[in-house]
């Protein structure tokens, strides 16, 4: 199988068929567990979000994690709790367990969460850290009105329509160029000079890759859906997001923000940066983007219109003259390289 997320046809047909959610699409509405505790007016809603990250690189943890509460703020939660798992191969020394748990902690001790669990081990099956982080949370009360109640169990409603504009905030690629910056420092600096691997290794801060601010901001200004930008990149997030909607989209390739440095370091290692690692934006659809991206700007946080959803299934992709359809999601391209 390819290396990374499992191919849609495989996650319908072996996953999500077999606990009844094949109708419902590989892009069910949130990539959060979303369940109601309670009763009455002591009833909430709890999110929960696992994510693992198990290649060759030393801040496994620290992207572990942020994928993980990425996905509870983007379905409308806070964290409250992160729990951590780790199956770590023989050459692993305590100094690097410790070197893990404290980038986890960083991130947790920064949006206010506690470590509670965890299981750790050693495989000899392994060659790599191998980090799984479930992180889990609560609704907020902004965004609460896109939940509903169904047969007992809770989902976010999708209230997006034809028209609406598609919005993306900050720059794809943040994530990607980070784990180069600092995975394949040598060769970058064989080519450019320090000022570009050192901007790469600044996109690790999490003042790019958290999208708890995007996430309230877009809930707030009444988004009608939401999604963070992950793994297989931002062409694969605007098929998830097509699949989220059950609407079509139309997207123009030059209009979606990319940092120059993202660019310089992605074309010297042969990286596809619309394909690449982008935790840190945010997809949102509205029927009001000036309104949406003057919220986003009176909080400094980058935000442009896209594109637009359509009332067919085409999903299409313009650059300049050429216009394409966009596939089912690839490999990330970042995996070629590490």
């Amino acid at each position: 199988m390819r290396i990374g997320k499992v191919k849609e046809n495989i996650l319908k047909r072996s996953i999500l068929k077999p606990i009844g959610r094949l109708n419902k699409g590989a892009a069910d509405y949130t990539d959060c567990a979303c369940v109601m505790v309670g009763e009455n007016k002591d009833k909430t809603y709890v999110l929960s979000s696992t994510q693992t990250m198990a290649l060759d690189f030393a801040h496994n943890g620290k992207y572990a994690a942020i994928k993980a509460v990425n996905n509870i703020y983007a379905s409308g939660g806070d964290v409250k709790s992160i729990l951590v798992s780790m199956t770590l191969p023989e050459s692993t020394v305590e100094a690097d367990i410790k070197f893990i748990m404290n980038e986890i902690k960083e991130i947790a001790d920064e949006i206010g969460a506690g470590i509670d669990n965890g299981h750790t081990q050693v495989s000899k099956y392994v060659t790599a850290p191998i980090i799984t982080i479930t992180a889990i949370g609560q609704i907020c009360p902004f965004a609460k009105e896109f939940l509903k109640i169904s047969k007992g169990k809770t989902k976010i409603l999708d209230f997006a329509k034809p028209g609406d504009a598609i919005i993306m905030t900050k720059w794809i690629g943040l994530e990607g160029t980070s784990i180069l910056a600092f995975s394949k420092e040598k060769e970058i600096l064989n080519k450019y000079p320090r000022f570009i691997v050192d901007a790469g290794k600044s996109f690790a801060d999490t003042k790019y890759l958290l999208i708890k601010d995007d996430a309230r901001i877009a809930y707030k200004a009444n988004a009608s859906i939401v999604k963070d930008v992950s793994e297989g990149g931002i062409l694969g997030a605007l098929w998830e997001f097509s699949q989220m909607t059950h609407l079509g989209l139309k997207v123009d390739l030059k209009s979606i923000p990319i940092r120059q440095e993202s660019i310089e370091i992605t074309d010297m290692l042969g990286v596809n940066p619309y394909q690449m690692m982008s935790q840190g934006s945010l997809l949102l659809a509205t029927s009001n983007p000036l309104d949406m991206i003057d919220a986003f700007e009176k909080e400094l946080i980058p935000a442009v219109v896209i594109g637009y959803l359509t009332d067919d299934n085409d999903k299409i992709i313009i650059n300049g003259d050429e216009i394409r359809y966009l596939d089912m999601p690839l490999e990330d391209s970042i995996h070629s390289v590490l």
